[in-house]
């Protein structure tokens, strides 16, 4: 989870968890400042459960309120980025000296799925973390806005994206998808195109156009297009489903 200021305009959103690819508008010009949270540590500075923006984008406003908008004035408004992150860094620590630190079970859930890559049983993390299936996915779901089937997934993917950024050589998909526990090279393909809307080539491609195009010219302005409105509760029940490995 994010909160990424556009000091253009001085404003603020609070980015969830995203489940899915979100494509991305250019601008001429844009200047962004963002906090990535760990996972399952923002609901203690958003003071709200993680599941309220899954898959979603909410002004900062509707989040702190006043106190959002004022922070994204003055960052847009103080000189200089040291200014800035000082400013920014100040505020978060304020606010969770006074935050309710909340499920620490599950927080040791999140970390043995980090820890694991993605690659474990969710009956197996619930018997090592001694909470029932129900309490743990009700626990990430505030913690995290997934299950933790989904935050699996996601955590992954993201390993295998961070292999594939440590070489330029051509990638070896079959012998990846047996490093990172996906059952063959078909499946590791339909998770990249369920959570990146592209498959796992194809994305190599597009980052690699993109470094390029950030080495040369500074990095290429963007902005965050609003997702899609959210889908019903059968549908996100249906998208947490995966074929391979069951339903949560």
């Amino acid at each position: 989870m994010d909160i990424i200021f556009d000091l253009s305009d001085a404003s603020g959103a609070v980015v969830g968890t995203m489940t899915r690819a979100l494509v991305t508008l250019p601008r001429d010009r844009v200047e962004l400042l963002g906090v990535r949270f760990r996972p399952g540590e923002a609901p203690a500075f958003l003071e709200q459960p993680a599941q309220e923006t899954r898959d979603d984008s909410v002004a900062l406003g509707e989040v702190w309120g006043a106190l959002g908008r004022e922070l994204a004035d003055r960052l847009a408004c103080a000189p200089g980025w040291r200014t800035r992150m000082a400013l920014l860094e100040r505020y978060l620590v304020r606010r969770l000296a006074s935050a309710e630190r909340r499920g620490q079970r599950a927080r040791g859930a999140i970390a043995r799925v980090l820890e694991s890559r993605g690659d474990l049983r969710i009956d197996d993390l619930s018997l090592e973390v001694e909470l029932g299936r129900r309490q743990l996915e009700r626990a990430f779901q505030d913690l995290v806005g997934v299950t933790p089937k989904a935050f699996a997934r996601i955590v992954r993917f993201r390993a295998v994206m961070s292999e594939l950024g440590k070489t330029a050589r051509e990638p070896r998909w079959a012998e990846l998808a047996a490093t990172f526990g996906y059952f063959d090279q078909a499946h590791l393909v339909r998770e990249f195109q369920a959570l990146a809307g592209l498959p796992p080539g194809a994305l190599v491609r597009e980052r690699a156009t993109s470094h390029l195009s950030n080495t040369l010219d500074g990095p290429a302005p963007m902005v965050m297009a609003r997702p899609p409105a959210r889908g019903t509760q059968r549908e996100d029940r249906e998208r947490d489903t995966h074929p391979d490995r069951g339903a949560d």
